[in-house]
């Protein structure tokens, strides 16, 4: 898998999340083996502005995106902003 492959698959990842596919009731797997956070941060890291975007999005539930914020290590006072934008 190459590295705009690995940007799809992790954006695929935040959007379920985003979308309320997956949680922790449903889907302990992808929280107990970090695999949102990773998609997370793989974004942070590669795709920043896309997942700025999301976070400033008021389609999302405001409790996703400031967990999804939260999860940013590279951008967490930016994710914090855009949470604020709308």
């Amino acid at each position: 898998m190459d590295r705009q492959q690995r940007i799809i698959a992790a954006r695929k990842i935040v959007t379920e999340y985003l979308h309320g596919e997956i949680d922790t009731v449903r889907n302990p797997e992808m929280f107990d083996d970090d695999i949102v956070y990773f998609a997370v941060a793989r974004l942070d890291r590669n795709d920043t502005d896309w997942l700025l975007a999301q976070l400033a999005d008021p389609q999302w539930p405001r409790e996703i995106r400031a967990d999804i914020a939260a999860m940013m290590p590279g951008h967490y006072a930016e994710g914090q902003a855009a949470l604020e934008l709308r």
